[in-house]
């Protein structure tokens, strides 16, 4: 084979496999990258972990009378118990990671250990209130601070 030949099989050749060869995509940025952690938490460490609450609230309500399907949540503070799960993951978002912000990690840390100690105790004496609309109003205020608090750890805490 001459190598005029030669030159025009390799030449052909090294052009298909050129074409098959995929092209690099580009790699995402910190924002996308934050952006798919704070979806992946929000899907599965915080709807996934309201299933079995709303599945109570649906049996109860099905073979039940239920005037207010909202006590069910923090009657027994079940709510109470999954916000204390949300502050210790913050936390330890925020210890895994060099955070962005220092001051702002430490704050985080510090309300989320208050709020564990907080809950730890209310749940342990959650049949002594008298008061369940005082558990109530804690059972939600502190679970929507769980899932600011979770949300702001996972957006200084370092990919």
């Amino acid at each position: 084979m001459s190598y005029f030949k030669k030159n025009i099989i390799y030449n052909l050749f090294s052009v298909r496999c050129e074409k098959l060869a995929p092209t690099p995509s580009p790699s995402p940025t910190a924002a996308e990258i934050t952006k798919r952690k704070i979806i992946k938490w929000l899907f599965f460490n915080i709807l996934f972990a309201l299933i079995p609450l709303i599945y109570r609230i649906i049996r109860l309500c099905l073979f039940n009378s239920c005037a207010n399907p909202l006590n069910l949540l923090y009657q027994q503070g079940e709510l109470l118990l999954l916000s204390t799960a949300v502050f210790a993951e913050a936390i330890g978002e925020l210890t895994n990671t060099e955070p962005r912000n220092k001051n702002g990690a430490l704050i985080l840390m510090g309300i989320s250990f208050l709020a564990i100690i907080l809950n730890t105790n209310m749940f342990l004496d959650l049949k002594n209130f008298k008061n369940v609309n005082l558990v109530a109003i804690w059972s939600i205020v502190i679970y929507a601070t769980s899932i600011f608090v979770g949300l702001t750890s996972k957006i200084i805490g370092k990919d």
